[in-house]
């Protein structure tokens, strides 16, 4: 916090909790997975899928700040 008041960036008026979503943070991974933009692996970790993404995506060579 102290490198941020030297950078005189204002302080967080929120801390936000993951803790408290994660409920909806399941959910949404559970959606992505069964639209088929995500899969799940044996290990039980969940994976973007870049090749459905690229495919749908229409601005996918811009920038994001274009």
């Amino acid at each position: 916090m102290e490198d941020m008041l030297k950078l005189h960036v204002q302080p967080p008026t929120i801390y936000a909790r993951v803790s408290e979503h994660i409920p909806i943070i399941v959910r949404f991974i559970e959606k992505l997975v069964e639209d088929g933009y995500a899969y799940a692996c044996p290990s039980g970790s969940v994976y973007f899928d870049m090749k459905r993404y690229d495919a749908e995506n229409p601005v996918k060579n811009r920038r994001s700040n274009e």
